[in-house]
């Protein structure tokens, strides 16, 4: 399975709930599960999307975030994520300190977000590898 996470770290007023490059998933040619949470999420959902973590093969997050927030609730998807064996894509459209120092500790390619364009290559190359 190839889930893919889209984690927003932002202040709750500026939260969408929709993921805008959704569309250019489905032009690519794989199956995603598609997630989405936020460091406000109801701690049950972040515990699903969790253990869905744990039972993928391919995890891809998008992480859209500012830099004065805490990763909050997302702290466990998180948490998953450095636990897991699976393959792991990282894009990243803002910045924040908090969240830059996990990624950096998984180890895993990190793509700042430049265009949807962008990401549509970097998930064809990654899926067909």
């Amino acid at each position: 399975m190839i889930l893919f996470c889209y984690f927003q770290i932002k202040p709750i007023e500026r939260i969408a709930f929709s993921f805008t490059e959704k569309d250019a998933l489905s032009e690519i040619d794989a199956a995603f599960n598609l997630v989405e949470a936020d460091s406000k999420s109801e701690p049950f959902l972040v515990q699903e999307i969790a253990k869905m973590i744990s039972e993928s093969e391919q995890v891809i997050c998008f992480f859209d975030v500012v830099e004065s927030e805490g990763l909050g609730a997302l702290s466990k998807a998180i948490e998953a994520l450095r636990k897991s064996k699976a393959n792991q894509l990282f894009f990243v459209n803002g910045k924040n300190q908090q969240l830059q120092k996990v990624l950096q500790m998984l180890k895993q390619p990190v793509h700042n977000f430049v265009s949807t364009a962008q990401l549509k290559a970097v998930l064809t190359e990654s899926i067909n590898s």
